[in-house]
């Protein structure tokens, strides 16, 4: 069959005439958006109804809370009145509380002002003697601490000039049992002074043997000094004939023996040893009292340690 459009109005009645060409030519003309536009409108226009109901829904359940709170907002607020009247009648009771307080702290600090007042004066009187009093006994005691400054100095130059002495003594004894003592307790034979502080107490071939090594280099000059002032040094022989061997003995005399004299007889017993190297260096230390602790520093570094019987 055919058809012939010459007119609008001839589109429109076959269009008419021919409901499935009018989906055809919708399909063409119109966007997908555009075709689906009726359900999307159905679908938007259900969804708005429920919302609608929602919110029905929801304006029911929050005028019922609103009353609920207009309800509680109203006990609320008597309640608060009510606490408003009872707080206000024990302020009244506590400000009148306070204005007696007051009444009461003003009397109580007038009569302790009065008594301050009073106190003060007898205070100012009392410093004034006190300082007046311990202005005298400053004065007393400078004197005294003046007068006990002089009597430490004195006291502190007779130990000094004691210790000397009694160091002396020792030393002089020493000359005496030093022989007995290094047989006895180092093993040796042969024992001899070489070098003692007192005049004509040493050996001039050994005196002469450190000032050559001094002279040559072989000891500084504090090992020089150290030897030269060393309390006393002896010399013996240890075994026989020909395998015997000559030892030194360096000794440090003091009535109180500490580290310093252990310390010393040290320095002595390495300058010996460099000027002696074949021979046999036994430090020693002599006096009248040790403490343990230096007794085992003594022990440490290889000193004997010689203590002097007291006399009976």
């Amino acid at each position: 069959m055919t058809t012939t459009i010459n007119t609008f109005e001839d589109f429109i009645r076959i269009m008419d005439e021919n409901p499935e060409w009018l989906e055809a030519a919708r399909s063409r003309l119109l966007t997908r958006e555009l075709l689906d536009l009726p359900q999307v409108v159905a679908e938007l226009s259900e969804t708005v109804q429920q919302l609608a109901v929602a919110q029905a829904r929801f304006t029911e359940s929050a005028n019922a809370r609103f009353d609920k709170l207009e309800k509680s907002m109203a006990e609320l607020s008597a309640t608060l009145a009510q606490f408003m009247e009872t707080t206000n009648a024990r302020f009244d009771k506590l400000e009148k509380s306070m204005a007696e307080l007051s009444a009461t702290l003003a009397r109580f600090m007038e009569s302790t002002n009065a008594r301050l007042d009073a106190l003060e004066t007898t205070q100012t009187r009392f410093m004034e003697t006190t300082n007046a009093r311990f202005d005298k006994l400053e004065s007393a005691m400078a004197e005294l601490a003046a007068a006990h400054v002089r009597l430490d100095e004195n006291v502190r130059v007779m130990r000094l000039d004691l210790d000397s002495i009694k160091g002396d003594h020792m030393e002089m004894r020493l000359q005496g049992r030093i022989h007995g003592l290094l047989s006895l307790r180092l093993g040796v034979r042969r024992v001899q002074v070489v070098r003692a502080l007192y005049p004509g107490g040493s050996l001039p071939a050994f005196d002469n043997a450190i000032h050559d090594a001094d002279e040559m280099g072989d000891i500084t000059d504090e090992q020089y000094n150290r030897l030269m002032s060393t309390d006393l040094i002896a010399k013996s022989r240890r075994g026989r004939g020909a395998e015997g061997r000559d030892v030194y003995t360096p000794v440090e005399v003091s009535n109180q023996i500490d580290r310093d004299d252990v310390d010393r007889v040290v320095q002595s017993a390495q300058a010996l040893a460099l000027i002696y190297s074949d021979a046999e260096i036994l430090p020693a230390v002599y006096g009248a009292r040790m403490s343990e602790q230096d007794r085992t520093y003594a022990q440490d570094r290889g000193v004997y340690v010689f203590l002097r019987r007291p006399q009976r």
